[in-house]
């Protein structure tokens, strides 16, 4: 048993002496060199809008008073309206003397 773990540790060995991934590779050179592009700037960063959550108790006062400011004028409005379509009654009160 002893040998054959020998052998596959001398084996494995020898397989990552000859392995191209573990021996020295050369250097790569670089290339070095300056474009020239017209100047564009930066990308800006574009971030996804999401709405804005607001509390429930916010919103309920808040449709409270709008419909307070719609309705108010409404009823005035429809006051005047009213009191001005009203028949102009004149009740006139006999003398004592008759008619």
């Amino acid at each position: 048993m002893k040998d054959q773990s020998d052998a596959l540790v001398q084996w494995i060995a020898a397989q990552q002496r000859a392995s191209s991934i573990s021996q020295k590779q050369p250097a790569p050179e670089l290339h070095l060199h300056q474009h020239h592009h017209p100047t564009t700037p930066p990308p800006v960063a574009e971030f996804e809008r999401r709405p804005e959550r607001l509390h429930p108790l916010f919103v309920a006062v808040y449709m409270l008073f709008v419909s307070i400011a719609i309705s108010v004028p409404l009823a005035l409005l429809a006051a005047i309206v009213d009191s001005s379509n009203r028949p102009d009654v004149q009740y006139v009160q006999p003398q004592r003397g008759g008619w």
